[in-house]
């Protein structure tokens, strides 16, 4: 077992309250060790996939084929 394969990706962003009374942030796309208390807590928010949490890049230009409108002042 690798060092990447304990880890995890929080899919969501939320507030998780502890059995210790703590409040844990988590946000979308954050790493953590697969064995954390949060994780073991809530394995439903996150992901093996390192994806989550990457935005898409918006496109600057048209495709081929594409129109865009385009205003003109």
């Amino acid at each position: 077992m690798s060092a990447a394969d304990n880890v995890v990706y929080a899919k969501e962003t939320a507030a998780v309250a502890m059995p210790t009374g703590d409040v844990v942030a988590i946000r979308r796309g954050d790493r953590y060790d697969a064995d954390a208390p949060v994780v073991l807590r809530c394995p439903g928010f996150f992901t093996t996939d390192a994806r989550v949490g990457l935005d898409d890049v918006e496109q600057a230009t048209a495709a081929p084929g594409e129109r865009r409108n385009v205003r003109r002042g």
